[in-house]
């Protein structure tokens, strides 16, 4: 964003007397005359038409893509050629009705606030739309409070016809809004029964691990390859600058609202195609990283596709370096050995954990030290694993010596007692 745009936007919010969390209350709506100049000069700025609707009228804007526009790393039609099958654990679809994409709606809403509540108007709705040739973009907009029954009314019947809805972030704040205005206007939600893909719940489970944040903007920014242009303003101001535009009838601010939702449109598309992939086949998707497998076989591993979580593990194991990340790996693949009793298999990868000597982490010496004292029945090397579990701590800080101390101490004082015992009882005649 350039100096000019911020000083723009810093002089228009001095005038409304705005900080960022705190936005005006909505004006009152504006007279016929005044109502008909900014239908007028909407649609002289920003394009599309105005729709009658049995409820009244609403502003519909339409921009169409072809398949060969690039978003970021890929062409939107690579989504075409997605596989579908990782709906079936992503989204819970049975795979007899897995949706084709073209039944697939993205969406996004942008509204006057953050809460749920009755009182959060959605002034603007944007759907992407798949064809075997084309990528359409619609979005819903009310030029006045009064026309949202309108605007929903006319989206609920796009809204019947797919078979899957797309958000980011979706499950906690646009579905659960959606219903509510819709409720709000004696309107049958469309939604009830369709199924739902939230993103940000997606990529929180693939990139959590490499990025610091999951927002829209950090995914566009480090797994799209894509980067807004000035025009953009972050979502915060979007309410402002609308209320801006209902009190003075100046449609201007609104070119950056359309264009803020226009792109997460077309992200929430993009993102899909890498997504699908991603969980099809990690190996394929160059956006995936090692240590991003480390999230994906948490996920298999929970869900019960062991076998699939372990080839994951091995993988990234092979590949990752950073410390912390490959505790991560040595923690769950031997939580998954464990659990199979594949002991010969688990014994090499604690073994090999503990010679990398993973503080702030003692498990693999206190796993070492279990399974030789109860399963192997060798209180030396159960003493062992414990006694160098002891030796890495003194080095540790003063909360990774108090997590461990107390457990390890016990255990050598219990291993002790139990060799003098044994000592004492080979010892007799």
């Amino acid at each position: 964003m350039t100096e000019r745009i911020r000083m723009d936007l810093r002089k228009r919010l001095q005038r409304l007397r705005v900080r960022k969390g705190l936005t005006p209350a909505p004006p009152s709506s504006p007279s016929p005359a005044q109502a008909d100049q900014r239908r007028t000069t909407l649609t002289h700025l920003i394009g599309g038409e105005e729709v009658a609707t049995a409820r009244g009228t609403f502003h519909l804007r339409e921009i169409t893509y072809t398949l060969h526009h690039i978003h970021g790393r890929y062409p939107l039609g690579r989504i075409l050629d997605a596989p579908l099958h990782p709906l079936t654990y992503l989204s819970m679809i049975p795979p007899p009705t897995l949706p084709p994409i073209t039944r697939i709606v993205f969406l996004d809403t942008e509204t006057l606030g953050l809460s749920r509540g009755t009182g959060t108007a959605v002034f603007l709705v944007g759907l992407g739309l798949i064809t075997d040739s084309q990528v359409h973009v619609q979005q819903y907009f009310i030029r006045d409070l009064h026309e949202e029954a309108a605007m929903l009314d006319h989206l609920a019947t796009v809204l019947a016809r797919a078979t899957l809805v797309v958000t980011y972030n979706g499950h906690t704040f646009d579905l659960p809004l959606l219903r509510t205005r819709y409720t709000l206007h004696l309107i049958p939600s469309p939604l009830e029964g369709m199924g739902h893909l939230d993103l940000l719940v997606q990529a929180r489970r693939l990139w959590k691990h490499r990025l610091n944040r999951c927002t829209l903007g950090d995914v566009e920014r480090w797994i799209l390859n894509h980067q807004r242009e000035e025009l953009d303003i972050p979502g915060w101001l979007v309410p402002v600058l609308y209320k801006d535009y209902l009190r003075t009838g100046d449609p201007t601010p609104l070119r950056q609202i359309f264009y803020h939702n226009l792109h997460d449109i077309l992200s929430l598309i993009a993102l899909t195609d890498v997504v699908l992939r991603a969980w099809e086949d990690p190996w394929s998707e160059p956006t995936i990283h090692p240590e991003d497998l480390i999230s994906q076989a948490t996920y298999f591993m929970a869900h019960g596709d062991e076998e699939r979580a372990e080839v994951l593990l091995r993988h990234a194991l092979r590949h990752v370096t950073h410390p912390q990340r490959r505790q991560d790996i040595y923690r769950a693949l031997g939580r998954l050995l464990k659990r199979q009793e594949r002991w010969s298999e688990a014994l090499a990868v604690w073994e090999t954990w503990a010679s990398e000597q993973p503080l702030p982490d003692l498990t693999p010496f206190e796993e070492l030290a279990k399974y030789y004292e109860w399963r192997a029945r060798d209180l030396r090397q159960a003493l062992h694993w414990t006694e160098a579990g002891l030796a890495i701590l003194k080095h540790a800080p003063l909360d990774v010596q108090s997590r461990w101390k107390p457990s390890l101490e016990h255990r050598r004082n219990r291993l002790l007692r139990r060799t003098r015992q044994l000592v004492e009882l080979q010892g007799e005649p």
